[in-house]
Parts: structure tokens; C-alpha cells; sequence
């Protein structure tokens, strides 16, 4: 019973979202206006998320060092160390996928820091339209 319950969720999660975003207008083109209110969300997202890590591994090296500073023994002192280490080669770490992600994306002049609605190509056929609200390919 389990194995059906299972294979039923499964089959709903892939075959449902498909079906709601096979959208066509009155005009018989494709709606494709949900396109961009997903990938701001995703781009959001991934700026939250850069921000968070960026804060959480700061604290984590901060709470090390007071640790460093508070241990009174040399083996948590000693741990403190590698932890201080394992810190600074996070931040370290953050900073350089970062750093990458920048210089290739104004290499390839893509990154302007958010996305354009005119930046998500249309497919063969559409031209993407500014004069309705919201702007989308037709």
C-alpha cells in the first residue's frame, strides 16, 4: 500500500505542475509571463542564500576566535585553532565562488545584478512584446 500511495505522489508532482504550465492564451501562443516571476525568485533567492552563508560563516569565525582567546586548556585551544582555520578557508572559500561568478558573468555581460525580462530569449516564432502588461513573448 505504501509502494502505490508512493508512486501516485510521485506521478502527481511530475505530471501536475506540466500540466498547469502549459498555458496557451486566447490567442493560441504559449503563455510564458511565469517564466520571469520564477527566475527573480530564483535569483533572489540565491542572493538570500549568498548573504546567509556569508553572515553564518563570519559568526562561526567570530565564536572561534572568542573560544581561542576563552580556552583555558591547549587541547580546546588547539581545536579552537583548527576551527579558526576551517573558518577562515569557509570564508575564504564563499568569497572566491562569488568572486568567479562576477567576473564571468560581466565577462559574458550578464550580470547587471538583476535580470532583465528581455534577458530570457523567446522561442522561434515570438517576439517579445513591451506593450502589454506584464511584457512577454506573443
Amino acid at each position: 500500500m505504501k509502494n502505490i500511495v508512493k508512486s501516485l505522489f510521485i506521478f502527481a508532482v511530475l505530471v501536475f505542475p506540466s500540466q498547469a504550465l502549459a498555458q496557451v492564451t486566447i490567442q493560441g501562443t504559449p503563455n510564458t509571463a511565469y517564466i520571469d516571476t520564477w527566475v527573480e525568485k530564483l535569483l533572489k533567492f540565491g542572493q538570500q542564500l549568498t548573504t546567509f552563508l556569508m553572515i553564518a560563516a563570519t559568526l562561526y569565525f567570530i565564536w572561534t576566535v572568542i573560544g581561542y582567546i576563552r580556552a583555558k586548556d591547549a587541547t580546546k585551544a588547539e581545536e579552537s585553532k583548527k576551527a579558526m582555520i576551517r573558518g577562515i578557508i569557509g570564508l575564504f572559500v564563499i568569497v572566491a565562488i562569488w568572486g568567479i561568478v562576477r567576473l564571468i558573468t560581466s565577462t559574458l555581460g550578464v550580470g547587471t545584478g538583476s535580470l532583465n525580462s528581455r534577458d530570457v530569449p523567446c522561442p522561434p516564432g515570438m517576439i517579445y512584446n513591451t506593450s502589454v502588461t506584464p511584457p512577454r513573448c506573443i
